[in-house]
């Protein structure tokens, strides 16, 4: 038995003429197997968001900190027999977004930092696996 949903993106707004706006844009993909020795599942997602406020930067548009663009996850389970199992979980994230520091100053021997454009820097994409093998008795 398959699942499989595929979410189309929500309505969202491209007016940016507000004084703060955001603009939000995501796709989903989702696949379950349920029934058998194998099962399991995967999601993914794809996502944009954008931030703009008229005092900052000039109304520049910008990726928002908790803007992830790339979201993976995949979950697969084998019974081996009636007392062992196995599961594998495999996560996949893109890096967040943050402003960088370009350098600093003093003023009346007061450290400044001088920050580069807003969250115009992404950190490292991140992933994550963990396999284990259970038994179903307690030993």
């Amino acid at each position: 038995f398959f699942f499989l949903m595929i979410r189309p993106p929500p309505g969202f707004t491209l007016d940016r003429s507000s004084a703060a706006s955001d603009v939000y844009k995501r796709q989903e993909f989702f696949v379950k197997k349920s029934l058998g020795k194998w099962n399991g599942w995967i999601g993914y997602s794809l996502a944009r968001t954008e931030r703009s406020f008229q005092n900052i930067e000039g109304g520049r548009w910008y990726p928002a900190v908790y803007d992830k663009a790339h979201d993976l996850k995949i979950v697969a389970n084998y019974q081996i027999n009636k007392k062992w199992d196995c599961s594998a979980v495999f996560i996949y994230g893109s890096g967040r977004w943050f402003t960088p520091v370009r350098g600093f100053f003093s003023v009346e021997q007061n450290i400044n930092l001088f920050y580069g454009p807003r969250n115009s820097t992404r950190l490292d994409a991140v992933s994550y696996t963990h396999l284990t093998l259970p038994t179903s008795d307690l030993v």
